[in-house]
């Protein structure tokens, strides 16, 4: 795979060039049978779904931070700010983060629900007993499928 080439852009943007690099290496590592492609223009990680309806997840680069848009869900922005750490250590902490919520949804430990045009959304399984009327009118889904409504309704499984 082909990484950025950082002589192509400013000082003032290398910082982005390093979070998005350190983030695909991450999962790289992380993730070796993965598929997944890199757009250098839109600086973006597109990893196919295993079922269309639950569209692909996108890793976007947004200038400091990682927004992972979750299927047709939802999405949630990775950043660090502690101020005290240089930007390749903010990197790796904003990847190791992509990782984790990476392993959490491709083990079934993320549940998500409704659309990412509103009202949708997503939940650890060991949370989602404290908030199951949020959930409760959308089908819910995990990375591997549509999750059936007495397994989403007691939590029973992968819990």
């Amino acid at each position: 795979m082909r990484l950025l080439d950082p002589s192509i852009f400013s000082n003032t943007e290398l910082w982005k060039i390093v979070l998005l690099e350190t983030a695909i290496r991450k999962i790289e590592s992380e993730f070796p049978s993965l598929h997944f492609i890199v757009d250098e223009d839109s600086r973006t990680v597109s990893i196919p779904p295993i079922y269309e309806e639950f569209g692909s997840i996108e890793i976007q680069d947004y200038g400091g931070e990682l927004i992972i848009f979750v299927g047709n869900f939802t999405h949630w922005h990775v950043s660090c700010y502690e101020e005290d750490l240089s930007d390749k250590e903010k990197a790796e902490v904003i990847a190791e983060d992509v990782a984790d919520f990476l392993h959490d949804v491709f083990n079934d430990r993320i549940i998500m629900w409704g659309s990412n045009q509103g009202n949708g959304g997503f939940i650890t399984r060991d949370e989602q007993q404290s908030q199951e009327s949020q959930t409760k009118i959308h089908q819910r889904w995990l990375w591997s499928g549509p999750l059936p409504e007495q397994i989403a309704l007691s939590g029973a499984e992968n819990s």
